[in-house]
């Protein structure tokens, strides 16, 4: 086999049928075996998944990386395999992954699909699913309907660092922590469910990072402003950070503040927030406001600034005209 030999390279001889698909697939089977690489494991697997070649020997494979691969990557894309072609032998597993696997990463793959889970042993294993989830939930304080949402940003937090394992523990720590600015906090839940949430990726992730600096951080008269001081120190960490479609399920959300992020785009399903009273969206390097924003009717406060949009058309610039403070 060459050395120069990848997952993408493989997939493309398949497209221009110069690889048999069960080679291609014996060739990522070699790949797997034998490379220390995570991303080439990673890949290999999504191709397997691709190809959709079905036999005792792959699903072996995939069970062996979903069970035991070192990086959460592989075993994230494992899942997802596992679940597209081999849903009733990989039953097991994927119970096994629910019950021991920390990555945020896995828990968050067999989430994503559990609606095909329809049988009556398949229906066991989602009751397993939603028993993780509802732990999840009460850990963090919110109704089972939200937690998605923070599932997402475990997942996200994870893919940046693959030793990181779910940890709710922290949002115990932002619910404590005041924008200096504005008095807010963080994040505030009323009755489960999310009412306020400021996030910054950076200075969130450094509290994850180093929650056994916390307790002297919270010492400071303004420990956000001391999070501020170092979120430079994590901008390259976050180049692909994306705010999930899933905050629409946060429905009672009446401030959010996603300023600083460096976010190119914003999901159309922030339009579904009905309840948002103010949004700021300032300081990120948007380019498009999606139209979805003018279902937005309770919203009074909207921040656009330091961002990157050109041009905005009716009818959504005639509704943000409208807004009572609407900053741009």
């Amino acid at each position: 086999m060459s050395d120069n030999l990848t997952p993408k390279i493989i997939l493309s001889e398949v497209k221009k049928g110069k690889l048999s698909k069960s080679d291609a697939t014996e060739l990522l089977i070699s790949l797997i075996d034998g490379s220390d690489i995570n991303e080439i494991r990673q890949q290999a697997v999504e191709v397997i998944q691709k190809l959709e070649q079905k036999n005792e020997k792959i699903f072996k494979v995939l069970e062996h990386c979903l069970v035991s691969d070192k990086s959460a990557l592989v075993r994230h894309a494992a899942a997802r395999a596992i679940i597209h072609n081999f849903l009733k032998e990989g039953f097991d597993s994927l119970l096994w992954s629910i019950n021991h696997d920390k990555s945020p990463l896995v828990i968050n793959a067999i989430h994503d699909h559990f609606k095909e889970f329809n049988d009556d042993r398949k229906e066991f294993l989602k009751n397993k699913l939603n028993e993780w989830i509802d732990e999840f939930a009460n850990d963090i304080g919110v109704v089972p309907e939200e937690s998605k949402f923070f599932l997402d940003l475990e997942a996200a937090f994870a893919k940046n660092n693959e030793k990181y394992e779910t940890d709710t523990s922290t949002y115990d720590l932002v619910q404590k922590i005041t924008d200096y600015k504005t008095g807010q906090p963080w994040l505030a839940f009323e009755e489960g469910h999310v009412i306020i949430l400021q996030f910054n990726y950076f200075n969130w992730n450094y509290l994850k990072q180093n929650k056994d600096h916390v307790s002297s951080i919270f010492k400071l008269s303004h420990p956000d402003l001391f999070l501020n001081s170092i979120q430079t120190l994590h901008i390259s960490n976050n180049n692909r950070f994306k705010i999930p479609e899933s905050i629409s399920a946060l429905i009672r959300l009446k401030t959010l503040n996603l300023s600083r992020n460096h976010l190119h785009e914003i999901p159309e399903s922030l339009g579904d927030l009905s309840s948002l009273e103010q949004l700021d969206l300032s300081h990120n390097n948007i380019k498009e406001i999606p139209d979805s924003l003018i279902n937005l009717k309770s919203l009074t406060l909207l921040k656009l600034k330091d961002n990157e949009i050109q041009d905005i058309q009716d009818p959504l610039l005639s509704f943000l005209n409208s807004i009572e403070n609407f900053k741009i």
